[in-house]
């Protein structure tokens, strides 16, 4: 089976690379990015399908696409350890298995742990975090979500700038209420510098993922916050003060 003719796989190829310079230039355009790479994964899976009918008997080809798929599947997926899914957490605590792996993901559930119960805001998070934010903090506003697109008074932000050079066209950091990023991020140094700010708590940092940090605005802390001294440093995967307990253990309902 061929894989189309020339012409077609040249205007395939150049969807492919059009769509992967928009999401060079900014992480939203990974849903353009997709869109564009329709025709070519078609015409591949089209290739596949034929050439597995050429080489298969009938009664097979059914079991040997669904085999082939499978193997494209399993490949293509990170590796999971048993052991991520002693930190899933139930719709109460709303852990996540990756957690076992990204000290970060610990800070929502330390910021939990030392709130009021009535606690909430706005939160300017990294494009990678938004999606698992809305489930980890369901009573907060996430200011992007790496899953969709954002308006470009939201993606300005997040547009690459030198570390600690701030932009002065973009303001959403500047109207929320806590702020969730990774170290190396631009607006890190702004929000360390600015007294309305606080440092809260940082995770630690390991090999595969780099050291991250929780701030909040200090009026909000006033309002919402415990007697916590500040900051928490060095938050870990299992870390007790992030689980509501003494034991690292989320506690049963």
């Amino acid at each position: 089976a061929r894989l189309c003719n020339q012409r077609e796989r040249s205007v395939m190829a150049a969807f492919w690379l059009v769509g992967l310079g928009l999401f060079a230039y900014a992480g939203r355009f990974a849903l353009v990015w997709w869109t564009l790479a329709f025709p070519l994964m078609g015409a591949v899976a089209a290739h596949v399908s034929g050439v597995i009918e050429a080489i298969v008997r009938q009664p097979l080809r059914t079991v040997a696409l669904v085999g082939a798929a499978t193997i494209v599947l399993i490949s293509a997926a990170p590796p999971i350890s048993p052991f991520f899914w002693q930190f899933e957490g139930d719709t109460v605590h709303r852990m996540l298995p990756r957690a076992a792996e990204d000290p970060a993901l610990w800070l929502p559930s330390w910021l939990t742990c030392h709130t009021r119960p009535n606690a909430g805001g706005k939160i300017f998070n990294e494009f990678n975090y938004g999606g698992e934010l809305n489930w980890r903090l369901p009573g907060y506003s996430t200011s992007i979500d790496g899953r969709g697109m954002s308006p470009d008074t939201v993606a300005v932000d997040f547009v690459f700038s030198g570390h600690g050079r701030r932009r002065y066209h973009s303001r959403t950091w500047a109207t929320a209420d806590l702020a969730l990023l990774e170290r190396s991020f631009w607006t890190v140094p702004v929000l360390d510098s600015d007294t309305s700010w606080v440092l809260l708590a940082e995770s630690r940092r390991t090999l595969h993922f780099g050291a991250a940090a929780l701030w909040a605005k200090r009026s909000w802390w006033a309002r919402f916050g415990t007697r916590t001294p500040l900051p928490v440093r060095d938050i870990h995967q299992g870390d007790a003060r992030a689980t509501c307990s003494a034991t690292g253990v989320f506690p049963k309902r």
